[in-house]
């Protein structure tokens, strides 16, 4: 991918191009709320190009970043610049579910001793290749909980193990705050899905 020197201009390759529109077909398919692009192949393709779109948009300046999914791993995380005390908006009223396919929380990468990235993948139903919306890090220090939320990223190995193309976005990532919290603390992932919060069985400890 091509950028210019002051950053002001992206243009995707090919292949992010043809990824971006795979995953936007994927989700106006499955997604919800975009049900009704399922019955008109006009406002289908113009669901498809925008949300490509977005995608790409979203992707743009990513390049120098060593973990995919926009995340700027040398700044503040995913734009807030604390934690949340409580479950962030609007995932505060879904339903706690359960029924997760699979999913996992790697281990915490760590920038600095007060940096780090947390990432990992979830799975709704691997057999219906439905995958989260969206993904919200739970962190807990001292017996309190503390909240952000993950960039959705591309997991292949997760894909190719279950041979699904379906998943190939299964995956998350968030950078912490810089200097929000610091070690020991334990990570744990909700998985958003159709207004529920399917929590994780797996978390990741940093000692």
């Amino acid at each position: 991918m091509a950028r210019s020197r002051a950053g002001l201009f992206c243009f995707p390759s090919e292949e992010m191009r043809r990824s971006q529109s795979d995953w936007a077909l994927n989700h106006s398919m499955t997604h919800p709320r975009l049900s009704f692009f399922r019955s008109s192949s006009r406002f289908q393709k113009a669901a498809i190009a925008s949300l490509s779109s977005l995608v790409l948009l979203t992707a743009c300046g990513a390049e120098n970043n060593p973990f995919s999914g926009g995340v700027d791993s040398s700044g503040g995380g995913t734009g807030a610049s604390t934690l949340a005390s409580s479950m962030p908006e609007p995932y505060k009223g879904w339903k706690i579910s359960s029924n997760v396919t699979a999913c996992r929380v790697d281990p915490i990468k760590v920038l600095a001793p007060d940096h780090f990235i947390v990432t990992g993948y979830g799975i709704i139903n691997a057999a219906k290749g439905e995958t989260p919306e969206a993904f919200i890090v739970e962190i807990v220090k001292d017996g309190k909980s503390y909240y952000t939320t993950g960039e959705l990223t591309e997991r292949p190995d997760v894909m190719k193990k279950l041979n699904n193309p379906l998943l190939k976005f299964s995956g998350f990532t968030s950078a912490l705050p810089k200097g929000a919290v610091k070690a020991p603390f334990t990570a744990k992932v909700y998985l958003g899905f159709r207004d529920k919060l399917f929590p994780c069985s797996y978390d990741a400890k940093l000692r």
